[in-house]
């Protein structure tokens, strides 16, 4: 069905409102079907202040689902002003908010009002705030106030002495909407709210202000100072720690630098926690200088620290083939320096997601290390032999099938497995790819050791790492052998299987499923085997390409009676998921078959029923 235009839907809005003979009930539903529309958001100043006055805890969580003030277009997005013919009911729509405490509402209206030209509507934003803050008779009615007016906006000092004034409780609301350093936003360092903070004793907020907007150049000059003052190592680091700077891409690699000179290692327990922050590349900083210096006194665990976080990717490698090719050097002292090198150079976690860093290394540096040094190559810089961009192991790869360093060879092959959109790669990226394909494809000889070398580089491969399986497929030969050209050799070894059907890659669970779905003694032997975990794809979240394998590999474990209970307990349990789009056909389907293999699991409700037609006898 064609989608309608936009003012079709704007019609449609309208005949709904205006129908008198149309319950509540009624409406909900005609606008959840209408909402399937991708214009109909962009009729929130329309149906939005209508539903809200008819029924709020009805309509409330559709207007929060569709609530914009976006209006899209074929090819961009404009903005609906908060004026013209729909201000007054906008304006009656924030007030019911704002008298109901409703705060997701009030708090996305607000924005829709404050939103144009920032500098004049934040200053109106900054207005009220205060104005209402100042009227509250309560600390609850305060906090209330702060959480209605979250947002983007940047507070003035002038605002956020008034507030904090009134409820120093406000505290954590301005660190939020504070500028931060340098007076970046036309302000400088708020030196009368840090002042008035410490009169009433907070020295945490005052300090955490301090922290935010200090200038650099200030700062340098007061650790410099403390590094005269405070002849205590632990007093100094508690100090310098107490004061450093907030944020991130700071370059403090000068002032850094000037501390170690004035203190040595007195200061190396802090110059260690933020090395991070001196950065190299485009901004060089004092990079070069601090690493000059740590090699001249003999630093080494700050020399590592600076090129493992501050390098990059070429001056990582040139160190490290630098001491692989020290003949000057010590054995122990070359090991012990290539160990202080290893290692992740930055993380950024988040809740459930994080990210890390770490310098690959070129192929004649990684073949170097690994003649001279294997077990350093196998251990600590096994993720720093990872192909990137500018890096890949033709000849790496090729010494390793030479010697015959299994363990390797899969690590290596799992990183080049995922490789996709090889036409815009380099010529080396597919000639390792060519190299490792036939190594893989020429153990299919011996289907036990195939099934277990090739399990060993999938059960490898990072979760969310394929991200278009079907171009995967297309351009990597490697890929197509071992995810869709020898199914049937996988069944040879069961521990194989196994270890695939806990891979972190959905694809490789995906293979294993339908590895298990084959009509084959093995595969139904070891689908009874891995009925625990089989069992949990019918209720956890899957894609249908993924639970219908799935499905498959169900019906397998389901091949005797005791089996086929647990398998059909399940199944039922799924029938009851909300998910609109859970396959509850072929779910319907997956039961009706082992139904079939097994009558007598049947339900009442599961019984077919079967109708004769009734004839009557003829009186004589």
């Amino acid at each position: 069905m064609a989608a309608k235009s936009s003012r079709e839907v704007g019609s449609e809005v309208r005949a709904l409102l205006d129908d008198p003979a149309t319950n509540d009930r009624e409406l909900l539903d005609a606008f959840e079907l209408l909402a399937k529309e991708r214009t109909f958001p962009e009729w929130t100043v329309v149906w939005g202040p209508v539903l809200y006055a008819r029924n709020r805890p009805m309509f409330r969580s559709f207007i929060l689902r569709h609530f914009s003030w976006w209006k899209r277009s074929r090819s961009s997005w404009s903005f609906i002003p908060w004026k013209g013919a729909h201000e007054a009911s906008l304006e009656a729509w924030r007030t019911r908010a704002d008298i109901d405490d409703d705060v997701q509402t009030f708090r996305r209206l607000n924005a829709w009002r404050h939103a144009g030209t920032r500098g004049a509507d934040a200053r109106r934003w900054a207005a009220e705030l205060v104005l209402r803050f100042e009227a509250a008779k309560s600390p609850a009615r305060r906090a209330i106030v702060l959480d209605k007016y979250e947002g983007g906006y940047r507070l003035t000092q002038t605002e956020a002495l008034a507030l904090y004034a009134e409820d120093p409780s406000a505290a954590a609301f301005i660190l939020r909407h504070s500028p931060w350093r340098n007076g970046r936003f036309g302000e400088g360092p708020w030196i009368d709210l840090q002042r008035a903070a410490r009169e009433r004793g907070d020295d945490e907020f005052a300090q955490t202000l301090y922290r935010r907007q200090v200038a650099l150049g200030d700062w340098a000059q007061e650790i410099l100072a403390l590094a005269e003052q405070l002849p205590d190592t632990r007093a100094l680091d508690d100090a310098l720690e107490r004061c450093h700077p907030l944020g991130f891409g700071l370059d403090l690699g000068r002032p850094l630098f000037q501390l170690l000179r004035k203190r040595g290692r007195d200061v190396m327990p802090y110059v260690l926690r933020h090395a991070s922050d001196v950065w190299s590349g485009w901004r060089r900083g004092a990079f070069e200088d601090l690493v000059a210096h740590a090699r001249k006194e003999g630093w080494l665990d700050l020399w590592a620290t600076l090129i493992r976080t501050c390098a990059s990717d070429r001056e990582f490698d040139r160190e490290v083939r630098s001491i692989v090719d020290n003949k000057t050097l010590g054995d122990p002292a070359r090991r012990e320096r290539l160990a202080w090198l290893a290692g992740v150079s930055r993380e950024l976690n988040f809740p459930g997601f994080g990210l890390a860093v770490v310098h690959s290394l070129t192929d004649g540096t990684a073949l170097a290390l690994y003649r001279r040094y294997p077990e350093l190559v196998r251990g600590p810089y096994k993720p720093h032999v990872a192909p990137t961009r500018n890096a890949d192991y033709e000849t790496l790869v090729a010494h390793l099938i030479a010697v015959r360093d299994e363990d390797l060879i899969d690590r290596i092959a799992s990183r080049y497995v995922t490789a996709a959109w090889l036409e815009h790669a380099p010529t080396s990226r597919q000639s390792v790819i060519v190299t490792l394909s036939a190594y893989y494809d020429g153990l299919r000889d011996d289907p036990a050791e195939f099934s277990r070398r090739a399990a060993s580089v999938l059960t490898l491969v990072p979760a969310h790492s394929i991200w278009n399986y079907r171009r995967l497929l297309k351009d990597n030969r490697l890929a197509r052998l071992l995810f869709t050209r020898a199914d049937h050799e996988y069944l040879a070894s069961p521990s194989a299987i196994h270890d695939l059907v806990e891979g972190s890659e959905i694809h490789v669970q995906a293979l294993a499923y339908r590895i298990l779905a084959i009509d084959d003694e093995r595969a139904q032997s070891l689908s009874r085997e891995l009925l625990p975990i089989l069992q949990g794809t019918l209720l956890r979240p899957l894609h249908r390409k993924t639970r219908l394998p799935a499905f498959g590999a169900l019906l397998n474990a389901a091949s005797r009676q005791e089996e086929a209970t647990l398998v059909l307990a399940r199944c039922r349990e799924a029938l009851d998921l909300p998910d609109l789009r859970y396959p509850k056909e072929e779910l319907v389907g997956l039961i009706g078959r082992i139904l079939h293999r097994f009558p007598a699991l049947a339900r009442p409700t599961e019984t077919p029923l079967v109708f004769r037609a009734h004839r009557q006898v003829a009186a004589s």
